[in-house]
């Protein structure tokens, strides 16, 4: 499993990278169970990396929208 958490992080944060540099994203925030956000945090690197505003290091998987909000700033919501 460990192995497919870190192909999958590094997938997302080629993405993320990717669109980084394209200006698509202003801000990048990241909602992710612990070990997951390590392995992103790991693979982050350059615009992307620069771009983190925002960490939450929860697994809000199982959550509804409703939960998953009260776990975030709610100047995201302004």
């Amino acid at each position: 499993h460990q192995a497919a958490a870190e192909k999958f992080a590094r997938l997302l944060a080629g993405k993320l990278q990717e669109a980084c540099q394209q200006d698509r994203i202003a801000r990048v925030g990241l909602v992710a169970a612990p070990r997951f956000l390590g392995h992103l945090r790991s693979a982050l690197h350059g615009e992307a990396a620069r771009r983190v505003a925002l960490e939450v290091d929860k697994n809000l998987t199982h959550e509804r929208a409703v939960e998953v909000r009260s776990h975030l700033p709610t100047k995201l919501f302004a």
